[in-house]
């Protein structure tokens, strides 16, 4: 790899990251693919806490979805994607996307999931939950153009 040139990640490789929730197997996994993929971990538990790209790295697919996270998520880089889709984190989850560009952001049914967005631009972005409360199921569904 040249000093300017970036890795390039398909999105079976980065969904393969995500998705190894035990530090040990996951640096191995990075090792043997020879990603820098930054890893953050309980070092009690061995469980992977956070995962975050770099400016290195070639996003080469045009759709990011992220489903069920298990860790924290930080993509730091000029990617541009046309959609991002957030759907189904119900943990206590924080997603930055810094420098990202995307058309179409859509966020579904994530609870207590923090997202930041810094830098960057989005040109739409659709959050939808559903609240369920004294046996009723409430639609809540927020739309902005930016």
């Amino acid at each position: 790899m040249t000093k300017n040139s970036k890795i390039k990640l398909d999105e079976t490789l980065f969904k393969a990251i995500l998705q190894i929730e035990d530090h040990s197997k996951l640096q191995l996994f990075l090792k043997e693919k020879k990603l820098p993929v930054t890893v953050n971990f309980n070092v009690m538990s061995n469980l992977v806490e956070g995962i975050s790209f770099d400016d290195r790295f070639l996003f080469d697919f045009n759709e990011l979805e992220i489903e069920n996270l298990k860790a924290n998520l930080d993509i730091h880089n000029d990617a541009y994607f046309y959609n991002i889709k957030i759907i189904g984190n119900d943990s206590n989850i924080l997603i930055r996307l810094k420098d990202v560009k995307a058309e179409k952001i859509l966020l579904e049914n994530n609870e207590n999931l923090d997202i930041e967005l810094i830098g960057g631009r989005f040109t739409e972005i659709t959050y939808t939950k559903i609240l369920i409360l004294e046996d009723y199921v409430y639609l809540i569904q927020k739309w902005k153009k930016i």
